[in-house]
């Protein structure tokens, strides 16, 4: 389907004698950060969501007897495997604009996120040889340029995302300007995990937070192997932004500068649009009250930070003729990592013959975000956040874009 029906541009012809005027649409808008969005991105991560406690919940769920039965949440931890797929950017979406307010036009980057539950208590690593799928979503990010009349606003992006279980969101944000870039590996801050009063903010803590209880209503219960592993750890289960802390940390001699934004479901200072929108399930909606109960699981409100790294790798080109039309190109992969680095892969058409596996080095961008979904029910906002971070897999790159090591 084509982003933009050309029947439905209407263009204002300069008049005669107005050979500069302009047409009644701005030129298609840039993808700005957006543009860094392209091709398949592949990692690992964590999630943690406290879930609803139905009161059919089989006892045989918890391998250990729970020390109090009658809480009304389940903490469940999953260390997980990621697919975020980016499909080539739309054409120009032009949105009209109404009376003083001229028309713009979007740009539009469509996506697919998978993400798989690798969780194996036996080992305390992501080692599951039965993986699950957990979540599913396809969305659309947005650039969208600034207006000077209806709103006053500046660049902003737009995350717009729909989620099998009932709920689509629309998260919109400031866009980074280049001069935000910095130099070097993020600065993560920590987020905040624990369950609080809607009225008043009052945190409210859960024996499932606390590591060493092995009887709690958290799945898994026992986290010994794990913190072994050091796949979840007691800093990681109070923040989950220690995974990409982690992460950035092995690699930060590599990582050369960063960007990132921030979106959210929640209006700042009347400025931004955006909303969560939610099935009768889970909003709890009783039709013949005509009023709300009390949510199965609502969600109030959706928060993420994406950071776009520039990492410089080593990759490992494998010996063959040059690159010709209708042949496959080569399959390289990054080499020289750490242990329990994600490694990404290139495909790469060889501009000269290579008589021997040659390393290169290649700048490619890593991915990683963090995102806080806001539950409600049983009268507390209950924090589900996951993280991930992804870099490219498969990613196509010109021999132009290499430089030949020693």
């Amino acid at each position: 389907m084509q982003a933009v029906d050309p029947t439905l541009i209407p263009l204002k012809a300069p008049k005669g004698n107005e050979p500069n005027a302009k047409p009644a649409f701005q030129q298609p808008a840039e993808l700005g950060v957006l543009s860094n969005l392209k091709g398949t991105f592949t990692g690992t991560g964590f999630n943690m969501i406290f879930r609803p406690k139905a009161n059919s919940l089989p006892a045989s769920t918890f391998p250990t007897p729970l020390s109090n039965p009658s809480e009304d949440n389940v903490l469940e931890l999953n260390l997980t495997r990621e697919k975020w797929v980016f499909s080539a950017p739309l054409d120009k979406v032009p949105n009209r604009g109404f009376g003083a307010q001229d028309d713009i036009d979007l740009g539009a980057v469509p996506y697919a996120q998978f993400v798989d539950d690798l969780t194996n208590p036996n080992s305390g690593k992501a080692d599951d040889p039965n993986p699950l799928g957990i979540h599913f979503e396809t969305g659309i990010f947005l650039q969208i340029p600034d207006t000077k009349t209806n709103p006053v606003i500046g660049n902003t992006l737009s995350r717009m995302a729909s989620i099998p279980h009932g709920t689509t969101i629309n998260a919109q944000g400031l866009a980074p300007s280049p001069s935000q870039k910095q130099s070097g590996p993020p600065v993560i801050p920590s987020v905040n995990v624990t369950p609080f009063n809607p009225r008043d903010n009052h945190p409210i803590s859960f024996e499932s937070q606390i590591f060493g209880t092995g009887a709690s209503s958290r799945l898994p219960q026992n986290l010994s192997k794990f913190n072994d592993n050091k796949s979840i750890t007691p800093a990681i289960l109070s923040n989950p932004n220690q995974v990409l802390s982690d992460a950035n940390d092995k690699i930060k001699d590599k990582i050369l500068d960063n960007i990132s934004f921030t979106v959210s479901t929640k209006r700042l200072d009347g400025q931004l649009g955006g909303g969560t929108s939610s099935i009768a399930f889970l909003e709890g909606a009783d039709l013949n009250a005509g009023s709300q109960t009390s949510p199965n699981a609502s969600v109030p409100e959706v928060t993420a930070t994406f950071w776009l790294s520039t990492v410089q790798h080593k990759i490992l080109v494998p010996a063959g003729p040059a690159w010709k039309e209708g042949t496959p190109p080569a399959k390289a992969t990054a080499v020289e990592l750490p242990a329990g680095v994600q490694a990404p892969s290139f495909l790469v058409r060889r501009g000269e013959e290579l008589k021997k596996d040659t390393v290169f080095t290649v700048k490619a961008k890593q991915m990683q975000y963090s995102q806080t979904v806001i539950l409600f029910f049983g009268g507390l906002f209950w924090p589900h956040v996951s993280v991930a971070t992804v870099v490219p897999f498969e990613r196509e790159i010109g021999f132009g874009e290499l430089v030949k090591v020693g």
